[in-house]
């Protein structure tokens, strides 16, 4: 009895206390029995407002249907796990959510606890990520335009700014693309110097999540539209020099001002690196057509007008040569800084050397040909070697200089594009990593999931899941603060990955829970050793900012193929385990057990 009334006491703790939103209903009709504080957060509706009604009665579900289905689910199931609900707010506004549900048998009626978490700002920022590293192609105008529209809706603010400074025009942002009041404009008028902004002459990023109008009264912009909210980042160039600024502004406070920093850090390499490469080939254009211009009209002097040109090509940020048969017989000196090797001990020399390999060579050499056969253009990315070793990426143009006869070459235009492959590289990190402790996201775990599955069935080998969940974490945050806590989450990922293979793969799932993935496995032995080095590591305290904390994890073990085949199910079983783990006394492991959905 004593033990009943104890797990009744940690329930109600949990269901008080959780920052997710839980809520007790009739399994039949939804008739709302009882709800936490998070759930009004979350929803805008009070307490007294939902007791004794049910959800269809005031419009918690967008699509009723679903929760029939969900309560079909849990009768065959007894436990389930979503990975994407909408729910319906008080003001008529939608929430993409995750939830855990199961049934219960509550005050004598057959009952719901769903335990719901509101996922949709995460969401809405991967999703940006991942536009944004499939938009790499666009033009840069249409870029810009995408960046600013899509930054404002992911974010949901009314004003999103790319512009430039320059030294004619102190305090005055000029306008690139703008996103204003739901729709995208050419033209906006901010002056910087008198609000944040003028902040990012010296800073990379400024935040203001609240009172931004109130803060600074003197920035009209936000004072006249009283405007809540605000956060900037600045736009530099190769020598770290400001080009422009990157804002945004809204009439409500950031809700999540670390996700909406990170987003316009990573927004702002790709807009800053497509900014740098844009002044370099305006720049070289206008050269270009100016000096084209002058030989029309002094043809009688070509060879002083030659030099001018030798000397404007000499001044290009980007190579450019002549190849005949692929060996260089002309080349400007902006070659020697992009490969290392001076124009004297390149000329006559085949393009071999700058390649990876003779194999790539002889491949790309064939692609370019194909592409300058009839006098097209070539263009095509690809990895060269410095004299250095040092492998960068690069553009190649190439074109015939007389179409009629191959054999007097091609004029070959090279471009680094090494800072726009790392920004697009670090873009997809992002995708795929929790941005705290930079582990694999749920995502990338399902794929290496199924990838572990062939290979189990190949070599008839197990694998397994560890659903791992702090406990009592919530009080490290409530008395130490969220940045302890941000701190001792990435203490804990140090000692997981000590206390595990090289071959095994940790994820954080989301909060206080991870998720481990044990491949090529024997039998259980081997997880109950993992297991205990995870328990043994996290026994010893953790000294953070001054303080001695002490945590533990509680631990749940399904296996493949043995508890379940499909990776959501095998999770659930996992969670099923952890949450028996819990119901012992926490800081312990449980296997998953067919009873366990009873």
């Amino acid at each position: 009895m004593d033990t009943l009334k104890q797990q009744v006491d940690i329930f109600a703790t949990f269901f008080r206390t959780s920052p997710d939103y839980c809520s007790i209903s009739t399994l039949d009709g939804g008739v709302m029995v009882d709800v936490n504080d998070s759930f009004v957060r979350i929803t805008g509706w009070s307490r007294q407002e939902v007791i004794g009604k049910s959800v269809f009665e005031f419009g918690l579900w967008r699509h009723p249907e679903t929760r029939s289905e969900m309560v079909e689910r849990i009768r065959n199931e007894g436990h389930i796990l979503i990975d994407s609900i909408v729910l319906r707010t008080r003001t008529g506004g939608l929430v993409e959510c995750s939830a855990t549900m199961f049934g219960v048998d509550y005050q004598g009626q057959e009952c719901l606890i769903s335990i719901i978490r509101d996922v949709s700002v995460r969401r809405r920022a991967e999703a940006a990520l991942e536009r944004l590293a499939r938009g790499a192609g666009h033009n840069t105008r249409s870029l810009f335009e995408n960046l600013v529209d899509d930054l404002a809706q992911t974010i949901g603010v009314e004003r999103c700014l790319i512009g430039t400074v320059s030294p004619e025009n102190p305090g005055l942002l000029l306008p690139i693309a703008a996103h204003i009041e739901g729709g995208l404009s050419g033209c906006f008028n901010y002056r910087y110097d008198n609000g944040p902004a003028t902040k990012l002459l010296e800073e990379s990023l400024i935040l203001v999540p609240e009172h931004a109008w109130q803060l600074f009264p003197q920035d009209s912009c936000l004072a006249e539209n009283r405007l809540e909210s605000f956060a900037g980042v600045s736009l530099r160039d190769r020598q770290g020099k400001v080009m422009g600024m990157l804002l945004i502004m809204g009439l409500t406070p950031l809700s999540n001002p670390e996700i909406v920093g990170t987003l316009l850090q990573v927004f702002a390499d790709r807009a800053a690196s497509e900014m740098v490469i844009e002044r370099e080939r305006l720049a070289f254009i206008g050269v270009q057509t100016r000096l084209m211009a002058e030989l029309e009209e002094t043809r009688d002097n070509f060879e002083r007008q030659a030099g001018e040109l030798q000397s404007m090509l000499d001044a290009s940020p980007l190579t450019m040569g002549v190849a005949v048969d692929r060996k260089w017989v002309k080349l400007n000196r902006a070659y020697e800084k992009m490969f290392g090797y001076t124009i004297e001990e390149s000329l006559g020399v085949s393009l071999d050397i700058l390649y990876l390999s003779h194999d790539d060579f002889i491949d790309y050499g064939e692609k370019i040909n194909t592409a300058l056969t009839g006098g097209g253009v070539s263009h095509i990315e690809l990895q060269y070697r410095r004299k250095n070793g040092e492998i960068f990426w690069a553009n190649n143009y190439g074109r015939l200089i007389d179409p009629a006869a191959p054999e007097k070459g091609a004029v070959v235009i090279l471009e680094d594009i090494s800072e726009r492959k790392a920004a697009e590289a670090r873009i997809r990190h992002m995708a795929e990593h929790d941005q705290l402790t930079g582990l694999p996201n749920r995502a990338m775990l399902r794929d290496r999931f199924e990838q572990e599955v062939r290979r189990a069935h190949r070599d008839n080998r197990k694998l397994a899941l560890l659903f791992l969940d702090l406990d009592r974490f919530k009080q490290v945050n409530d008395t130490y603060g969220h940045a302890v806590g941000d701190e001792l989450l990435k203490a804990v990922v140090e000692r997981v990955l000590g206390s595990i293979r090289e071959i095994d793969t940790v994820c954080r799932q989301g909060g206080d829970e991870f998720v481990v993935l044990l491949p090529d496995l024997g039998g259980t032995r081997d997880v109950s050793q993992v297991a205990k080095r995870i328990v043994e590591a996290m026994a010893k305290p953790f000294h953070l900012a001054g303080h001695q904390l002490s945590i533990s994890f509680s631990i749940g073990v399904a296996f493949y193929p043995n508890d379940a085949l499909g990776f959501e199910y095998l999770l659930q079983c996992a969670d099923l385990a952890m949450y028996q783990a819990k119901q012992s006394g926490r800081n312990n492991c449980q296997f998953y057990q067919a009873s366990m959905r009873a």
